[in-house]
């Protein structure tokens, strides 16, 4: 993990990986970007599903790239506060540590 300014003061963390997806570009259509998220096969699925079936597209088509994301509270929030980060995180299924 890179170095994270002031992290030893977090009182909770957020962590979670996402990815930037950008369309390779062809003979037609030029490199550009198509969007974010935090599950690239489940994106890869519905983009196709909007998609004729002999014009899918497949994960060599896009470069993809992953970054990590870390969101710290520092101190001073409720109880109920650090509480709600965690069902936040459980519900987009990412990483939460609570150091209080």
């Amino acid at each position: 993990m890179e170095r994270i300014l002031g992290y030893a003061s977090w009182k909770s963390v957020i962590q979670m990986k996402l990815y930037i997806i950008h369309y390779k570009g062809d003979e037609n259509n030029p490199y550009h970007f198509e969007g974010v998220t935090d599950n690239f096969d489940k994106w890869l699925e519905e983009h196709n599903s909007q998609r004729e079936e002999d014009i899918q597209e497949d994960a060599d088509d896009f470069d993809v790239e992953e970054i990590e994301l870390s969101f710290g509270v520092r101190g001073g929030y409720s109880s109920e506060t650090l509480q709600n980060l965690s069902v936040i995180a459980k519900k987009y299924k990412v990483k939460y540590e609570n150091k209080s």
